[in-house]
């Protein structure tokens, strides 16, 4: 498939995922952008108790290198407390589809250089996984969350 293994993995799964299900109903999708949402804005004022409240308290961060190694950080408030000090890189954060869920992508200037992806359990996120190994970001399908638009006034 002229992809490294990492990418030909992804795209593996991501066919098996197709296969398996349908895609998720709207309803789910407005269910995560809603706290893909509430995460980025707690994310950008730097609060960590806004972030606790949207994580699973037995959530895992994982965290992949270029390099192949994959780092976790386990518990909602251990994570928190760590991505507040990030928080000014927030600003180059912004929802999207990814692979048929609502994620996080980092693009300045147009170039896709790191995605989190999120699993979501009861209205919070179980766990999550930033990705910025090259061969799987292009693998990926990412589109931009689509804006609800208002019904004209009548």
């Amino acid at each position: 498939v002229a992809r490294s293994p990492d990418a030909t993995r992804q795209l593996a799964s991501r066919a098996r995922r197709r296969v398996q299900g349908s895609p998720p109903p709207e309803a789910d999708l407005a269910s995560q952008r809603s706290i893909v949402e509430t995460f980025l804005a707690a994310l950008r004022r730097g609060d960590v108790e806004g972030l606790v409240a949207i994580l699973d308290p037995e959530v895992v961060f994982r965290i992949g290198e270029d390099t192949g190694n994959v780092r976790e950080v386990r518990g909602g408030r251990a994570w928190a407390a760590n991505a507040v000090t990030f928080g000014r890189f927030a600003q180059l954060i912004s929802p999207a589809v990814i692979d048929g869920a609502v994620g996080l992508v980092m693009a300045p200037k147009g170039k896709v250089v790191r995605v989190m992806r999120f699993t979501f359990d009861g209205g919070l996120i179980v766990r999550a996984e930033v990705i910025v190994a090259r061969g799987l970001l292009d693998a990926m399908e990412i589109a931009p969350v689509e804006v609800p638009t208002s019904a004209p006034a009548g």
